[in-house]
């Protein structure tokens, strides 16, 4: 086979476990969800990276970024909001004071002061002409606090107006946004319209930015836009204006690539954010109390005013101005809970200052399928389902390694990479295969149970015929004792035990005449139903050749090996196998104790006699019937003498076996039959030569037939006759 032939057929093998062609087109499916990435899949992601902010926010370090808070305890003690444009004159005064390099202005001032002097004179009908008059003529409070911002650097707010009502005036001043590569415009967050102070106080700003923070879809502030596009102009966060501001620098740029923002550059700063612009933001804890830390980034406006608070401390400061006393109104949520929106404007100045911002590599998408591809294989491939408990724990392994390498990535780096949906993938995919697996075996197990139940019916319809079959094998040889009970001058008793239903040993006697006995005792090569057919027959040609031959023994015996050969040749014709039958076959004559014999490569038989060890005939034999045509088997003889008894066995008696492999041997069969008290029937030798069979192997499986065959001569009273040799 070629290469590429083997290689196609290692993969068609390895596709037809149950369940990979599913979980492979499943795998195709989760794939191209993620290159779509919905918004579950998204929100997924967002929420994993959620939990690594809360596992290991940022660590706080003190930057040069700074909240003055008009908190509830201002607002108690200087009244409530909003206030006159004088007071908060008066604070940003202060402010102005401890030479900070910005101040950010998170309000924003759409309406006249309603506590100007020329608002009071036409809200109060009381007053004199004069002094209605006179009030009329002051400036109004907006002036004041456009003074107090000219003293600081100033960022003003823009807030977003969705409808386009009170939108920015003309003429508007910007803050330069120079574009490099791309138009970015199509990919930004876009608003139709701004909103801006009025005129007279946007006169002092010095730059201008976006206050709004653009929550996810589930309303969690992650990422926030650095850059809007409103009305075809790029418009820069406040945070962002602030930055500049603070550099000194006179642009803010933009840098594109393949029609996406690719980062932003602030003076000396540079900004990586997401396709649209947008910065992730590394969120610090909350502070846990007066002695954390972030304390210092928090000042409450009432101490300002009263002097609780030295303003020098804010020199070179970015400060941020805002309203953190009106409860929920502007409370943001985070990863981290609920927090001010003023509070999200100094996290992102800090992670610029600190350089602790995160970062999602514009490949992050591409290398996330990559994973869910390659983890998706692994779990169609290399997980072991034909074991499920086994295959648990690659898979637990896998989802472990996905999530660690993420957060190892977060921590050690601030990369966001996602490591929940190519686990979630993974586990589906795991899923999908186990449950194939599942149905598969079960499956299985049902064809399994009607295989077992028909081969049971089969197995019972075989045992059926192997019972019958034994019946009729055993019925062919001569089983019921005493044979001949009206013959006292010998007596003879044999015992077959085939290994399975039926077997290939056989034994067989027959008087000739009066005064001649044909005896024989036969083992078939093989087992089971030819051994038994082979036996058969071996048996018929025997007593057919005993009716044709007589009493000449040599050519029975030639002649029956002859037949055999002839006959294992044709049934054998289409096989390389062989048969033959090892066998001893002997006449004794009842007159005179002369036993002729020949034996066809069997055991030799053992002689008993009270008083005497037992003893094996020596015998030159000749080889078992069939394996050679054409041989002359020698005739040979032996003589009786009154009471002694001719034992004759097959090799299942000498080859039985223990539970350990121990053979029972001949020599066994000799000391069994020496330590034998005087025997009087042959019924009484062969019984227990089979129990001292049976309590050797112990219970070990019989592994071939056992046949006993005993025949005692017990004499005609010719004491001469007998004692002849």
């Amino acid at each position: 086979m070629t290469p590429a032939g083997e290689w196609g057929t290692r993969v068609a093998a390895a596709l037809r476990v149950p369940g990979r062609l599913l979980a492979l087109a499943a795998l195709v499916a989760m794939t191209v969800l993620r290159l779509y990435d919905p918004p579950p899949i998204e929100s997924l992601r967002m929420r994993l990276f959620d939990v690594f902010q809360r596992l290991s926010p940022r660590t706080y370090v003190d930057q040069p970024v700074r909240i003055v808070e008009i908190d509830d305890e201002t607002l108690r003690l200087k009244g409530q909001w909003p206030w006159p444009r004088t007071l908060l004159a008066e604070l940003v005064q202060r402010i102005a004071s401890g030479g900070p390099s910005v101040l950010g202005v998170d309000i924003l001032f759409l309406e006249p002061d309603r506590l100007s002097p020329s608002r009071l004179a036409e809200t109060l009908p009381d007053l004199s002409k004069d002094l209605r008059a006179a009030l009329q003529s002051l400036p109004p409070n907006e002036f004041k606090l456009a003074n107090a911002f000219r003293a600081v650097p100033t960022v003003l707010g823009l807030g977003p107006s969705l409808d386009g009502e009170k939108g920015l005036p003309s003429p508007l001043r910007l803050t330069r946004v120079h574009e490099f590569g791309e138009n970015p415009r199509p990919r930004l967050v876009t608003y139709p319209n701004l909103l801006r102070s009025l005129s007279v106080i946007a006169a002092a700003e010095q730059g201008r930015g976006l206050l709004a923070v653009e929550p996810e879809t589930d309303g969690v502030i992650r990422r926030v836009p650095l850059v809007v596009h409103v009305d075809g102009r790029i418009v820069p966060a406040v945070t962002l204006d602030m930055l500049r501001v603070a550099e000194r620098a006179s642009f803010v740029r933009v840098e594109t690539e393949d029609a996406t923002v690719r980062q932003i550059v602030v003076g000396r700063h540079q900004l990586p954010t997401d396709a649209r612009g947008r910065l992730w933001v590394h969120y610090t804890a909350p502070p846990t109390g007066p002695a954390d830390p972030q304390g210092a980034r928090y000042i409450s406006a009432a101490q300002l005013l009263d002097g609780g608070y030295d303003p020098a401390a804010l020199r070179g400061a970015l400060v941020l101005l805002g309203v953190t006393g009106l409860g929920l109104v502007d409370l943001k949520a985070t990863p981290l809970g609920l927090m001010q929106g003023i509070d999200v404007h100094a996290q992102i100045l800090e992670s610029v200052l600190s350089g602790g911002f995160l970062t999602r590599p514009r490949q992050a998408d591409a290398s996330e399928m990559a994973i869910i591809v390659l983890a998706g294989l692994v779990v169609v491939f290399a997980v072991p389902y034909r074991r499920p408990k086994l295959a648990a724990l690659p898979v637990v392994a896998l989802a472990a390694a996905l999530l660690i390498g993420a957060w190892a990535q977060y921590r050690l780096f601030g990369v966001l990479i996602d490591g929940a949906y190519p686990t979630l993938s993974s586990l589906i995919l795991f899923s999908v295969m186990l449950g194939a697996t599942f149905i598969a075996v079960e499956a299985a197990r049902r064809r399994l149970a009607v295989e077992l139940d028909r081969q049971r019916q089969i197995a019972a319809r075989i045992e059926g015929e192997l019972n019958a079959a034994r019946a009729i094998q055993m019925g062919l040889l001569p089983r019921r004792f005493p044979a001949f009970p009206d013959r006292t001058d010998f007596d003879i008793h044999a015992l077959i035990e085939p290994a399975k239903a039926v077997g290939g040993d056989l034994y067989d006697f027959m008087l000739i005449d009066a005064d001649h006995l044909f005896f024989m005792v036969g083992d078939v090569s093989g087992k089971g139903i030819p051994a038994a057919l082979f036996m058969a027959m071996t048996k018929e040609l025997f007593r057919s050749n005993v009716v044709r031959r007589g009493l000449a023994i040599d050519r029975i015996v030639t002649e029956a090996n002859a037949q055999i050969a002839i006959a294992s040749a044709d049934l054998l014709r289409d096989t390389s196998d062989m048969m033959f039958v090892t066998s001893f076959v002997g006449i004794l004559n009842l007159q005179t104790g002369l036993v002729q014999f020949c034996n066809a490569g069997h055991d030799s038989p053992f002689v008993l006699a009270d008083g005497a060890t037992p003893r094996q005939i020596e015998c030159r034999g000749g080889p078992p019937l069939g394996a050679k045509d054409e041989f002359l088997y020698p005739l040979e003889s032996h003589r009786l003498r009154p009471g002694e008894m001719l034992l004759m066995f097959t090799d299942g008696v000498s080859e039985a076996q223990d539970p350990l492999g121990h053979f029972y041997s001949v020599a066994q069969v000799a000391t069994v039959l020496a330590m034998t008290p005087p025997l009087r029937a042959a019924e009484a030798a062969v019984t227990r030569l089979y129990a001292d069979i049976k309590t050797f192997s112990r219970g070990a499986e019989q592994a071939d037939d056992i046949t006993i065959l005993a025949l005692r001569w017990v004499g005609s009273g010719d004491d001469d006759d007998a004692s002849r040799d």
